[in-house]
């Protein structure tokens, strides 16, 4: 039979469990957040290669089904 204060006690409930060290956790977890929001803003700002906004552009003008050459 395990302990209340065991680690390896099943977890009942749908709120997590609190360990020691949460709140480092939790601080790491927030910087990783930031740096993801980060490098996903940074790739929304850029601008579309030319290549790629001439194709999307040569794709809009065919009608029904046509070859993009």
């Amino acid at each position: 039979m395990m302990k209340n204060g065991d680690e390896d006690a099943p977890h009942q409930g749908n709120a997590p469990r609190p360990r020691a060290g949460d709140s480092g956790l939790r601080a790491r977890q927030k910087v990783i957040g930031m740096g993801l929001k980060r490098l996903y803003d940074n790739v929304v700002e850029e601008p579309v290669p030319d290549d790629f906004a001439d194709l999307l552009s040569r794709l809009d003008d065919t009608s029904g089904g046509g070859e993009v050459r």
